[in-house]
């Protein structure tokens, strides 16, 4: 059971740090998004899928450009390139 919980609050925190980088307006390409967060310790396959969970659950969106991109629901369609955080 522990274990179970340790590992949700865990994708809750990818989760939240994946949806920090993404503009209220506009949209961010997946590359940008995999390159900050993989410098960040990510893996792509972590990054791919807690990504499915976000658009699974509705707050992420597909988005237009090259290597595909995410933007929050009803949000512009405008590019806007990922800054990384200090975390």
């Amino acid at each position: 059971m522990q274990l179970k919980e340790t590992s949700r609050n865990h994708a809750l925190e990818l989760e939240s740090r994946l949806l920090d980088l993404v503009p209220a307006t506009g949209s961010v390409g997946n590359v940008t998004l995999l390159r900050t967060l993989t410098g960040e310790g990510w893996s792509e396959e972590q990054y791919w899928a807690i990504r499915q969970g976000l658009m699974d659950c509705g707050k992420l969106e597909t988005g237009r450009g090259r290597g595909g991109s995410v933007k929050r629901p009803g949000s512009g369609s405008v590019q806007v390139a990922a800054t990384p955080i200090e975390v």
